[in-house]
C-alpha cells in the first residue's frame, strides 16, 4: 500500500522489508516511516544486498539499478539514527532465482529515542576480510562438492 494506508493501519508489531532500502533515494525517510507506523518495542526486519565488498554475487549481475550500499556499520547507524536497536545484524548467503547472493539480514527493535551512534573504526576492514573469506569458502564448496574439506564447509 501507500504511506497513508500504512499510516491509517498503525502501529504494527513488525515490519518487513527485503531488497528494497537499496534502491530508494532517502533511505532515511523510509525508516522514519517505520518509526511511525512500528508501535514501541516493535521490530523490522530488514534484507539489503552485501555490497559492500563488491563480493557480493556468485552469478554476472549488472548493478546499476543499486543507488544505496550497506555495511553492517552503515546500516546499523542509519537504524540507531533513527531509534531502532538492533538485535540482529548477520551476512547471510541467499541463493533466490536466479541469483546467488551475500545479504546483510538484520532484525531491529523501536526504542523511545534515537541511540548513539557507533563510531566507525576500523572495522570495515575486518568486515571485508570476512565477506571475501566467505566468497572463497562457498567457491571451494562449490568447486569440490561435498568432498571432506572442513574448513571449506557451509553451514545450513
Amino acid at each position: 500500500g501507500n504511506e497513508k494506508d500504512l499510516v491509517a493501519r498503525a502501529p504494527y508489531d513488525l515490519v518487513l522489508t527485503m531488497n528494497t532500502m537499496e534502491h530508494v533515494t532517502f533511505p532515511g525517510q523510509v525508516i522514519e516511516l517505520f518509526r511511525r507506523i512500528t508501535r514501541p518495542g516493535g521490530h523490522v526486519y530488514v534484507e539489503v544486498p552485501y555490497e559492500f565488498s563488491g563480493l557480493v554475487y556468485t552469478k554476472k549481475v549488472t548493478l546499476n539499478y543499486h543507488i544505496n550500499f550497506f555495511s553492517k556499520r552503515s546500516l546499523e547507524n542509519l537504524f540507531r539514527l533513527h531509534g531502532f536497536r538492533p538485535l540482529s545484524l548477520e551476512v547471510a548467503f541467499l541463493p533466490v532465482d536466479q541469483y546467488e547472493f551475500y545479504a546483510l539480514v538484520g532484525v531491529f527493535r523501536r526504542e523511545e529515542a534515537p541511540l548513539p551512534l557507533r563510531p566507525p573504526g576500523l572495522a570495515w576492514k575486518a568486515e571485508v576480510a570476512r565477506a571475501g573469506w566467505l566468497r572463497v569458502r562457498e567457491r571451494l564448496h562449490r568447486r569440490f562438492g561435498w568432498a571432506r574439506i572442513p574448513w571449506a564447509e557451509t553451514s545450513t
